[in-house]
């Protein structure tokens, strides 16, 4: 069965669930010894979790449309132990929420880094890619000067070589006359 897109997700929530019982335990067991904790970090949101719940169950089963006449139903009273475990469980759950939002929290700033480590070097990559792009273009403009001036060269040789026979000629001409 497939439970939020991940398989075996609802597995995996309730081996969670039977891990944390202990724990949920210690904590009541550690409220039985501290008054105020018990009362203000097990007791009070238990109590607000079973109230907020049966509301919303209420609602649920309640018609659509319902007259102000009607009484609202008193939530039945919760017991102190059962507040105490309720309030446990939801002090576990708000725990372990807490801790998976810091592991996706670091995993994403670590994501964070390395992509902008990858960025960095990409940008120097391109800056590298760059600089031999512009060498490249000097060499290229050197040797098309070069190419240039060699050819001028070339082209005064050829006219020596064309003066020279000219010259040999007349020199000859010259030589026989």
């Amino acid at each position: 069965m497939v439970h939020g897109g991940f398989p075996g997700s609802a597995l995996l929530t309730q081996l969670f669930r039977q891990l944390t019982k202990p724990a949920s335990q210690r904590i009541v067991d550690y409220a039985a010894r501290h008054p105020s904790f018990r009362r203000y970090l097990l007791l009070a949101p238990g109590r607000l979790y079973h109230r907020l719940e049966s509301h919303l169950e209420r609602l649920k089963a309640a018609p659509m449309v319902a007259s102000k006449a009607e009484k609202k139903p008193k939530v039945k009273a919760l017991k102190d132990e059962e507040a105490a475990m309720l309030g446990s469980q939801l002090m576990i759950e708000i725990v372990i929420f807490a801790l998976l939002a810091l592991i996706l929290t670091c995993d994403w700033l670590r994501s964070q880094r390395k992509s902008a480590l990858e960025e960095d070097r990409r940008r120097a990559e391109f800056a590298e890619l760059e600089r031999q792009k512009s060498e490249a273009r000097e060499r290229l403009e050197a040797l098309e000067l070069e190419t240039e001036l060699l050819r001028a060269r070339l082209l005064e040789g050829q006219k020596q070589q064309q003066q020279e026979p000219e010259e040999e000629k007349r020199s000859a001409r010259a030589f026989t006359d």
